[in-house]
């Protein structure tokens, strides 16, 4: 667990719209993996968008853990959905995508990397702070559109 991750789950969870099931176990038969699966820092569900992200948090400046598990939700995408379809009840039809938070300097170093058509959204850490909704909700997302970040990872 990321010592950031409290920061972030509040920061999801300041979109009225969006809920959120932290420490979300998806067992999948990963050779690389002893114990059968991988933990997802978070599921935010948003119901009027009919999204489903699978949330990633990482103060880390190298990406190499985070694009591992993003390499992972894109391999085993369809199992992913079926186990979330079948147990936690999320509708065939609606989209699922990978959410990032991390630093901008890593967000830098991740996509160059990442495979071609993958595309998470991706929030900088940076702007996860509750200073940026000090009401406690959030109807849009601070600093965004971050001009240093191509369009279709906001």
């Amino acid at each position: 667990m990321d010592y950031y991750e409290p920061t972030v789950e509040k920061y999801i969870a300041s979109d009225r719209r969006t809920f959120i099931s932290t420490q979300f176990w998806i067992p999948l038969p990963l050779p690389t993996k002893s114990d059968g699966g991988v933990w997802v820092d978070a599921i935010a569900i948003n119901i009027r968008d009919r999204l489903c992200h699978l949330c990633e948090t990482t103060f880390a400046r190298d990406p190499k853990v985070i694009l591992n598990k993003i390499n992972i939700y894109n391999a085993e995408r369809e199992r992913i959905r079926f186990f979330l379809q079948e147990q936690a009840g999320l509708p065939a039809q609606w989209e699922l995508r990978p959410w990032l938070f991390l630093l901008r300097q890593t967000a830098g170093k991740l996509i160059p990397k990442l495979a071609p058509g993958l595309y998470p959204k991706i929030i900088y850490l940076e702007y996860t702070a509750p200073w940026f909704y000090p009401n406690g909700f959030r109807e849009v997302e601070p600093g965004k559109p971050y001009d240093d970040l191509p369009a279709e990872f906001q």
